[in-house]
């Protein structure tokens, strides 16, 4: 028993417990407490600056997505309305034709005949089908812009998932997330309307102004070939005239209603955008504020570890002088295990001997003191 020197041991460290006691328990419930609060307020502070990042990334994307959507809609509107030009190119080509097989008909035999060869010639289809095309086209470019966007969130989950950024329940919201974009907003692209010829429809437009060219077609007395010649001419130009016109009325409308239909997908996607740029924002606001109560809380706990490192150096510690000690605290930096930054309002120097205490507690201890006269 002598020779273990146990009872030495078991007795330094009762003197131990006397002695250091207040400190130690101090160092368990307030310092070690900030360790783990210090662990905690660096995760949420990680985790908020990563999600400030995305929403960041996907500001970008928005304003780029914008833009090219923009572009695409200025480009197909282009081939729209050259496409519907084409078609009444087309049409005119067959007027002469027309007239010429034509001139002798009764005004609503005329207009009826007018009406066939618009049917042949498939005027409605073809203009439907050039809508169509512009519309599949523009949904084609917002189809593969969203493919690349979702590329890119599905990588940076993919590479925040894997250095610990993110957990599995982040990165299985954002996987949903991604996968909805394509099919709701290509929902909304696929269910728009083409622009509807309805009762005012330019084949009626047409058809009906056939009868304004048959009042041109005069004298009984004149010979056969001249009416003819007259009747082929009148029929030509009036045909020419209304369909320059009825031309202008529909280009206007098709593309109108383009535009229409694409700054309607457009919007949806650059709400999705908005949406997850507000959510993200508010996530990093959120983890933000948490890391800044949890840094309030370390800083409580520092100061009054501080107050009792203070108090514990003193001759005779206690709670009130540990309490009077906090209310001089001014600033505690604290690197756990390291280092003991304490900024202290005095009005008078005092000797502190921080030695004993270095070793109870394992940091280096660094006093400033502010106010103090010579």
């Amino acid at each position: 028993m002598k020779a273990s020197r146990l009872q030495s041991f078991l007795d330094s460290v009762r003197l131990s417990l006397l002695n250091e006691g207040l400190l130690r328990r101090s160092q368990n419930l307030l310092g070690s407490t900030v360790a783990d609060i210090e662990r905690a307020r660096v995760k949420l502070d990680k985790r908020a600056e990563h999600y400030l990042t995305f929403s960041t990334q996907i500001t970008s994307r928005y304003q780029d997505s914008k833009g090219r959507l923009a572009t695409s809609q200025k480009d197909h509107a282009l081939k729209l309305e050259l496409d519907i030009k084409k078609i009444f190119a087309d049409l005119k080509s067959k007027v002469s034709e027309f007239a010429e097989e034509n001139w002798d008909r009764e005004q609503g035999s005329l207009n009826s005949a007018w009406a066939k060869e618009l049917a042949r010639f498939g005027f409605e289809q073809r203009i439907q089908n050039v809508q169509k095309s512009a519309m599949d086209a523009f949904s084609k470019d917002m189809g593969e812009l969203l493919d690349e966007v979702g590329r890119e969130l599905a990588l940076g989950r993919h590479i925040a998932f894997n250095s610990g950024t993110l957990n599995e329940q982040d990165s299985s919201a954002w996987k949903e997330q991604a996968s909805k974009w394509g099919g709701s907003v290509l929902g909304i692209a696929g269910s728009v309307l083409l622009f509807a010829l309805g009762a005012s429809n330019p084949i009626g437009w047409i058809v009906t102004g056939v009868g304004v060219v048959l009042g041109i077609i005069s004298s009984l007395l004149e010979s056969k070939e001249t009416k003819r010649r007259k009747a082929v001419a009148n029929i030509s130009n009036g045909l020419h005239a209304l369909l320059e016109k009825q031309s202008s009325q529909v280009l206007d409308a098709a593309v109108q209603h383009f535009n229409a239909q694409c700054k309607e997908g457009a919007k949806a996607v650059l709400g999705y955008f908005r949406q997850s740029i507000d959510g993200l924002n508010q996530v990093s606001n959120t983890l933000a504020q948490g890391a800044k109560n949890l840094d309030s809380q370390r800083n409580i706990l520092n100061t009054h570890f501080a107050a009792r490192v203070l108090d514990f150096a003193n001759a005779t510690p206690s709670e009130t002088s540990a309490a009077a000690l906090r209310e001089q605290i001014q600033v505690v930096r604290r690197r756990v295990g390291e280092q003991l930054h304490i900024t202290v309002a005095a009005n008078k120097s005092v000797p502190y001997d921080f030695s004993e205490i270095e070793s109870i507690i394992q940091e280096k201890i660094v006093l400033k003191l502010t106010g103090v006269h010579a």
